[in-house]
């Protein structure tokens, strides 16, 4: 399945999905002229997004957690301020959120058991938080500038995974690899690096001025099998010459049009 967020005649935002292989048409996971729901995220049978009602746009955000199983709809957990960017990985979704002092701390909820967990506790700001298996991953300006924070629920500890003076945001984590953004060449040089949690290590995958944003990345293996594997992939969005970094999938139609790469690890 695909899901995405479409706007729809009346000005409203509804979720919608797609499921691959067959001929039915794409159907709406939401359809609500009262609501606007936003930001969505699947895994099977789970797809969450962040709602707020049309009618009061200083009502809070909060995150929604839909299966595809039952058709069942329920709230995730909630407050009375903002939720915000929610990421699910089998029954876990996490978010952002605003309930307590400072500028959003990350929540994990396990939708099975209804166990909801507070996970960072820092007067920074925690955003864009993603998951997988048991690393939680996010952006956090305790120390001034963005730097990369993870949680391992296994041992229910905190590491920090960059400690650098430029920003690192837009983390996307599958397996033990971490694809991220930096800016290191200029906060209008956006860059990407890929950073392995097993010892930290990281490598530089583009340094070329051009527009990046919201890399992600797939191993094309089931998840009982170990990512770090020659099948590893990574897809990034790039607006210009790459330089020959990386394998391009797609011929480069021009300077200044988006093509798609992948790398093989």
């Amino acid at each position: 399945y695909v899901v995405w967020e479409g706007r729809q005649a009346d000005g409203t935002w509804d979720i919608w999905a797609k499921e691959f292989g067959i001929a039915d048409p794409s159907f709406a996971i939401t359809a609500t002229t009262e609501f606007d729901e936003r930001k969505p995220a699947i895994y099977w049978p789970w797809v969450v997004y962040q709602s707020r009602p049309v009618s009061n746009t200083n009502a809070p955000w909060q995150v929604m957690a839909y299966n595809m199983r039952t058709g069942a709809t329920e709230i995730v957990d909630a407050t009375t301020q903002d939720q915000l960017d929610p990421a699910v990985h089998r029954q876990l979704v996490v978010w952002q959120d605003f309930r307590d002092v400072g500028y959003g701390e990350i929540y994990l909820k396990d939708l099975r058991t209804g166990e909801v967990r507070r996970i960072t506790n820092d007067p920074g700001g925690q955003y864009h938080p993603v998951i997988f298996d048991h690393w939680i991953v996010w952006a956090d300006n305790r120390n001034g500038q963005f730097d990369l924070y993870g949680y391992n629920l296994r041992r229910n500890a905190e590491v920090q995974l960059t400690d650098t003076p430029e920003n690192e945001t837009r983390p996307y984590i599958n397996g033990k690899w971490v694809v991220y953004t930096e800016d290191s060449a200029g906060q209008l040089n956006i860059n990407l690096r890929l950073l392995h949690l097993s010892n930290l290590a990281s490598i530089q995958l583009t340094n070329v001025e051009s527009e990046k944003e919201k890399p992600s990345l797939a191993s094309g293996l089931p998840d009982n099998v170990p990512a770090v594997s020659p099948r590893t992939l990574l897809v990034k969005s790039v607006i210009g010459d790459d330089h020959g970094r990386g394998r391009r999938v797609a011929q480069d139609p021009g300077k200044d049009a988006p093509v798609s790469i992948a790398l093989v690890l």
